[in-house]
């Protein structure tokens, strides 16, 4: 079914943007592969889209080695494509990673440095040759811009504005004057690409990098903040994609809802299982021993803390009207917490539910958990790293 699902989605971004703009014959398509499953479909479908409608295909994918020799690997599973470039920054990668052990994996660097190479490239490529017209394509799918969307919503005064002005998620756009950058997934979820690959009997090439073990930015978010929204078709929920779809992709929401099959993907989880009890104990370790400390901040705030509950009560930014999590007492009453909370908890601090407050509130909170417990927010994630590196005793 999700195979259907992603030849519907890959048909309907092709003559939404492609066809109108391209004469398809003079296409030379360029895939980014990692080699991870959503690299995988990213030319599996386009490949089969040109196949499905007989019409023939250019395609180079496009490989960056950074940490081992992969390029055996990545010949392997897509020996079907006309050529393999290979592009080696394993020295590059090294000498700007830090290669001291820390407890989150540095995958926003890395992929800095690729986009870094790739950029290079393609802004001396040009113009392919016979008068080809290059189109790279990256494997970014809906359940990325979901996932991006609520990093924001966490961060940011006003997110959804923030997004639009840099330009991200937009499905289409040039690069360069002849030379253009594609994200044909922009309508598929995560769980459908998995399932797509799984039809086909893929096997993702594994990253040899040696912080995998710990969790990416992207992890720590898809295992705390994204377990709000548990429907099955999960991504269409967050606040903001309406508009994404209407302004960015301009198309209705509600039609690519209903052309998705209902179902989330299988990971394996980053954070330890063990790890979110022992963040809980330690928040509420420092509550039992700075008591009364604590009680005298929070009186000194009140003024400021009883505009913030009414507010809470009224507003959320991750659903639009919601009861708030935040609560003073929580840590103190232990058989209260489910499993959602100390997961936020672990990631955010013990008054994560600041983050349904505006400015100045929210900061005032904040600021507030930083004077007691030692941290505020950060896009670095630093609580989770710290507790990280003391539940693994480094």
């Amino acid at each position: 079914m999700s195979v259907n699902c992603v030849d519907w989605k890959i048909d309907y971004y092709m003559n939404k943007y492609i066809k109108p703009y391209f004469p398809l014959e003079k296409i030379h398509w360029y895939f980014s592969l990692s080699g991870g499953k959503d690299s995988y479909v990213l030319a599996k479908s386009i490949a089969n889209w040109h196949l499905k409608n007989r019409l023939p295909i250019r395609a180079t994918g496009v490989h960056f080695m950074q940490w081992d020799d992969s390029s055996t690997a990545i010949e392997a599973r897509f020996h079907w494509l006309d050529e393999l470039l290979f592009f080696d920054l394993r020295e590059k990668t090294a000498s700007t990673l830090c290669e001291n052990q820390t407890a989150q994996a540095p995958c926003s660097k890395c992929s800095l440095i690729r986009k870094e190479c790739s950029d290079h490239f393609f802004s001396q490529l040009n113009s392919d040759k016979n008068d080809m017209i290059p189109i790279l394509c990256r494997g970014l799918h809906l359940t990325d811009m979901a996932n991006s969307m609520i990093w924001r919503l966490v961060w940011e005064h006003s997110p959804i504005d923030s997004l639009f002005s840099r330009g991200k998620g937009k499905p289409l756009v040039k690069l360069f004057s002849n030379v253009y950058l594609a994200k044909p997934l922009c309508f598929v979820r995560e769980y459908e690409s998995q399932t797509y690959a799984d039809a086909f009997h893929y096997s993702p090439y594994q990253c040899e990098c040696p912080a995998l073990k710990y969790p990416s930015r992207r992890d720590i978010i898809e295992e705390s903040v994204s377990l709000y929204y548990n429907n099955p078709l999960w991504e269409f929920e967050v606040p903001g994609m309406d508009r994404f779809f209407e302004t960015v992709l301009a198309c209705e929401k509600n039609l690519v809802s209903m052309h998705s099959v209902p179902g989330k993907e299988s990971k394996q989880a980053t954070l330890p299982e063990g790890f979110f009890s022992f963040a809980v104990d330690y928040f509420r370790r420092i509550t039992e021993k700075n008591r009364t400390t604590l009680l005298s901040k929070i009186h000194d705030k009140s003024r400021y803390l009883e505009d913030a509950v009414p507010q809470l009560l009224s507003y959320n930014r991750l659903q639009s009207v919601s009861e708030s999590n935040l609560n003073f007492k929580l840590l103190t009453s232990p058989d209260s917490l489910t499993e959602f909370d100390r997961k936020m908890i672990a990631t955010l601090g013990p008054y994560w539910g600041a983050i349904s407050l505006e400015s100045p509130l929210r900061e005032v909170v904040f600021n507030l958990q930083k004077e007691i417990y030692g941290y505020g927010i950060d896009q670095n994630w630093s609580q989770v790293i710290d507790l990280l590196l003391l539940y693994y005793h480094l």
